[in-house]
């Protein structure tokens, strides 16, 4: 008996054993807005960087302030979302060289024509850019 457990067995390990050598050492974990491949040959890396939420109602003003550390101007896109689900994307902006950018949400939402006293009161905001993840910073 103890010998058929044995022969039953040591296929098992060996084979457990075979995959643990040939797995890969340094799995691929995906993060939102993030690429999971390196960048390549000096390729920019998508970036996205997020803002939970966003209030317009009861008079409230909310400002997204974003601060350059990129040695080079650079474009950048926003996207807000309502609670709702609706996104907007806003045109491209472009940031200079270790400058500071204040972005008003509610004139930027009435720019894009939304319903800021309704679907676009409250939400949140997402930045994304390529390059670097040191390259931009919220203030």
């Amino acid at each position: 008996m103890k010998t058929t457990r044995v022969v039953f067995l040591l296929p098992l390990v060996i084979l457990l054993a075979m995959w643990s050598f040939h797995r890969p050492t340094n799995p691929v974990h995906a993060q939102s807005g993030q690429s999971s491949a390196p960048a390549c040959c000096g390729e920019a890396v998508p970036h996205e960087l997020d803002f939970a939420y966003y209030t317009l109602r009861n008079g409230f003003t909310s400002t997204v302030t974003l601060v350059s550390a990129s040695p080079q101007a650079f474009s950048f896109t926003v996207a807000v979302h309502a609670r709702s689900g609706q996104t907007l994307l806003a045109s491209a902006v472009t940031i200079q060289p270790q400058d500071r950018l204040s972005i008003d949400l509610g004139q930027l939402l009435t720019s894009l024509a939304a319903d800021v006293t309704g679907a676009f009161s409250d939400g949140s905001v997402a930045v994304y850019f390529k390059g670097t993840p040191t390259m931009m910073a919220a203030n």
